[in-house]
């Protein structure tokens, strides 16, 4: 995922945020995200957590995803865990994902 300057935002480790989030650009999770989320692109990092709803053109996640996700493209590490509804148009998974319920996008 490619940033260009000024368009990316990160939530570092150590740090909560609840509510609701609005992001043009990419947005890095490497702390804790409890709310509804909006993004062009997020990266959850491995000792990323994210509970609630999700919705993003590209998802990576290495880290702890919780809720409804829907994704336009989403990658999944081998340290990501998966719990609750992810809905994808494309989708990879890396050997060893934990996952819960994975469902296909109608196009």
């Amino acid at each position: 995922m490619a940033q260009k300057e000024g368009e990316g935002s990160v939530i570092g480790k150590g740090m909560t945020i609840s509510g609701q989030i609005s992001c043009e650009g990419e947005l890095t999770v490497a702390g804790t995200v409890e709310g509804t989320l909006a993004a062009r692109e997020v990266s959850l990092l491995s000792s990323g957590k994210f509970r609630g709803d999700l919705s993003c053109q590209s998802l990576l996640c290495g880290g702890r995803l919780e809720g409804v996700a829907v994704a336009g493209e989403g990658v999944f590490l081998t340290t990501a865990k998966q719990y609750g509804q992810l809905r994808a148009a494309s989708l990879t998974l890396e050997q060893g994902v934990r996952y819960d319920r994975l469902e296909p996008m109608e196009l």
